[in-house]
């Protein structure tokens, strides 16, 4: 099975791996305990009662009777569920950690996502949980540094330039080469700043770089060429 959350806040996907526990710690068999022992006969016992009796008196008069009587019976009815949730616990746990699992991280070539997407992977190792790889879509990628636009696209400029003044066919070029240039430059920074999550998810599997399509995903063909592009072979960590 896949599972996909699509979650822009990190704090929901930690929700999902902290979920199993949640609700036990909510349950706490101690606070079952608190709301639902009998009086204990003994003056510890009497002690313990009366000190429960003080919270009870003071939670009645916080919240009211009927609230307190409604929370009691809500334990009670829970009573009976705990331990079938302490299994469910268990078994989720075991499923987050088996072989057949892995958490596939995936972000964009940008500070703000990649500061998530290392967060989680320092998350899934420190809560010893298998991690499958890095995925980095929509990354710039430029072929050199520097181009002559004139000589690269050659009969091409010259076709281009050919109802233009030599003043605007010369400031097009050239403006070409700025912009291969600029691109160049995005391309470093996004590898300077991806070099974080790398070094965060070494060890835990693959690394790939999907790159940024000319244009929008919105059909079965860009769809099959991202795919293309996802599962090239990949680097490993």
């Amino acid at each position: 099975d896949l599972i996909v959350l699509d979650t822009p806040p990190v704090k929901n996907a930690l929700d999902f791996l902290e979920s199993p526990g949640r609700l036990i710690r909510f349950l706490d068999e101690r606070v079952l305990k608190w709301f639902l022992t009998p009086p204990e006969t003994g003056a510890f016992g009497r002690l313990m009662m009366g000190t429960t009796a003080v919270v009870y008196k003071l939670m009645g008069y916080i919240f009211g009777d009927e609230f307190l009587s409604d929370l009691q019976q809500f334990f009670q009815d829970f009573q009976g569920l705990y331990q079938g949730f302490v299994e469910r616990h268990k078994v989720v746990l075991e499923l987050f950690r088996a072989p057949t699992t892995s958490f596939v991280t995936v972000c964009a070539p940008t500070e703000s996502s990649l500061d998530v997407a290392t967060f989680f992977q320092e998350e899934l190792s420190a809560r010893d949980l298998p991690r499958g790889g890095v995925v980095v879509n929509q990354v710039h990628t430029c072929d050199g540094a520097t181009h002559d636009a004139k000589q690269v696209l050659g009969a091409v400029a010259e076709e281009l330039s050919a109802d233009l003044a030599p003043a605007t066919a010369n400031a097009l070029l050239a403006r070409l080469g700025m912009a291969h240039r600029r691109l160049h430059a995005l391309q470093v920074a996004e590898d300077e700043l991806t070099e974080r999550v790398r070094a965060a998810a070494r060890g835990g599997g693959f690394y790939q770089e999907v790159e940024r399509l000319d244009g929008n995903v919105h059909d079965l063909d860009s769809l099959l060429e991202v795919g293309r592009r996802l599962f090239a072979r990949a680097a490993t960590l």
